[in-house]
């Protein structure tokens, strides 16, 4: 009972100081205001001096555990050198707007039959937007190469530069010089992945072009840097403390009880909430649910970030009361519980052998009502919800006037709305990730963390339950080889003890 009337200051406190710590003040902020009610049940206002230095110095030491990663941004954000796709010159921009109709066009697609009977040339299989994205960074990093370190004047930028390999191998090393003064592997997956697009460029795109290409030269570049050795542990470097732990996972649980407090404390009963009067104090409230409930399905469902941002409820099938198909959406209802839904061509891996099976227009599901799925219910403060009752209570009531707020509108009406964009996604993870850091007993120097960190954490946390790589690959619709070298943390050690712990259970334990 006093539990239950200390809950609404969860909603109420106000913190009391200005400053957090630089980029992340809002993590910093978010850190001391929950971790005073998390760590000792009473506001940052009530908190007494040496309660509140507790809690300062805690935030104050993680930020001085850097990754590899993080002393070379420092070292490299001294000159900065990338040249945006606002400044190139028009023939610059042409020719990647070219580029993207050759890749990006769907099978099936009126852009792919237009350009397929005009004679122009396509890519084999579509590249995702995403990918594209990705694609244009390491462009306008090598283009502000040219002309602010190489001296290129700007006319003279074009796809034909990455046909000069001198160009690109000079381009490589300036990078791998910067980091001379410091005592880290100078080599990452960025220079790897800017040398594969240039492969990969040579043996397509810039082919049709006409251009003079050396696919088997650009490959032994690529093998020589892999042969140099590459930093790649530095993704997991946010949640390193946790992968340490025997079960990442339940850290991250607790924190989004923490969040489903606080969602409680702001507009009451989680079933039935009720949202403040105040403009300012709905939308913190709306927010805060739909965050929890964001952070609760990936830790359910680990699936990739653009399958959070991009998914979308189709108005049109959309029954509040009922059972309705997704349509062209990624939500539908069916025997009164709620699914996730996804196409086979919306996954990164959708040429896989985890998907061989399916057409590209076949769903895979994802159910938010699994009895067999441990995640998907949660007690708080005795209480048992289930993400599929919560999820209800969001289609119903919160998104409805959240996407009023936000002025979101359309038949296919973003499920997330204001996070509906992969900034905002990173954002926002980054922000509420302090809810977890914030949890009584959780490992230290905890540091703000991404939606991609969700798939490490339950990764790890699978391997390090059953021993098992197929299994985490199951979970994350990936491949083992994938999660074995990507996606989950799994020390030698704890490979050797958990190996002859599979066994002694096979055997029932005995001698």
């Amino acid at each position: 009972m006093a539990l239950l009337k200390r809950l609404p200051r969860w909603g109420r406190q106000r913190l009391g100081i200005a400053k957090g710590s630089g980029t992340y003040t809002n993590f910093s902020r978010t850190f001391l205001r929950v971790a005073a009610m998390a760590r000792y049940g009473k506001p940052w206002a009530d908190l007494s001096p040496a309660e509140r230095e507790a809690l300062l110095r805690e935030d104050r030491e993680r930020w001085t555990r850097l990754s590899n990663r993080q002393k070379r941004a420092r070292i490299a954000m001294r000159t900065p050198f990338r040249l945006p796709f606002a400044s190139w010159p028009p023939q610059a921009r042409a020719e990647w707007e070219a580029y993207e109709g050759y890749a990006s066009s769907r099978p099936g697609s009126r852009e792919r039959a237009e350009r397929a009977l005009r004679g122009e040339p396509l890519a084999p299989a579509p590249v995702r937007k995403t990918t594209l994205g990705r694609e244009l960074q390491h462009l306008e990093a090598f283009y502000g190469y040219c002309v602010k370190v190489h001296g290129l004047g700007a006319n003279d930028l074009g796809l034909a530069l990455l046909t000069d390999l001198d160009l690109v191998r000079s381009y490589l090393w300036w990078r791998l010089e910067r980091y001379r003064e410091a005592d880290v592997p100078p080599a990452t997956r960025s220079e790897l992945d800017f040398i594969a697009l240039v492969r990969e460029y040579h043996s397509g795109s810039l082919r049709h072009l006409g251009l003079g290409v050396d696919p088997e030269e650009v490959k032994r570049l690529e093998r020589q840097l892999k042969a140099a050795g590459l930093d790649v542990t530095d993704g997991y470097h946010a949640v390193e403390p946790l992968l340490e732990d025997p079960e990442p996972l339940r850290w991250v649980v607790e924190g989004i009880r923490l969040m489903l407090r606080h969602a409680a404390g702001r507009g009451g009963d989680l079933l039935a909430p009720q949202i403040p009067a105040s403009e300012r104090d709905a939308k913190e409230a709306l927010a805060l649910y739909r965050d929890a409930l964001l952070f609760w399905t990936m830790a359910a469902h680990p699936l990739r970030g653009h399958h959070f941002y991009e998914a979308r409820l189709d108005m049109a099938e959309f029954r509040p009361d009922g059972d309705f198909a997704p349509g062209r959406g990624h939500v539908g209802r069916a025997g009164g519980g709620y699914y996730l839904a996804y196409r086979k061509r919306e996954f990164k891996n959708a040429r896989g052998q985890v998907f061989a099976d399916l057409k590209d227009e076949d769903l895979v599901q994802f159910p938010l009502d699994d009895p067999e799925n441990p995640v998907l219910r949660l007690k708080v403060d005795g209480k048992e919800y289930s993400l599929g009752g919560l999820f209800h209570v969001y289609l119903r009531e919160v998104l409805p006037r959240l996407a009023q707020a936000l002025g979101r509108s359309g038949p296919l009406l973003p499920l997330f709305p204001g996070v509906d964009k992969l900034a905002r996604l990173k954002l926002t993870f980054v922000n509420r990730s302090a809810y977890v850091a914030a949890v009584p007993g959780v490992p230290g120097k905890v540091l703000p963390f991404g939606p991609h960190s969700i798939r490490h954490i339950v990764a790890t946390s699978v391997v390090k339950r059953t021993g098992s790589f197929e299994a985490a690959a199951n979970v994350l619709r990936d491949s083992i080889d994938m999660v074995a070298w990507h996606s989950a943390r799994f020390a030698p050690r704890d490979r050797y003890r958990y190996g002859w712990q599979v066994y002694a259970r096979a055997r029932g334990g005995g001698r």
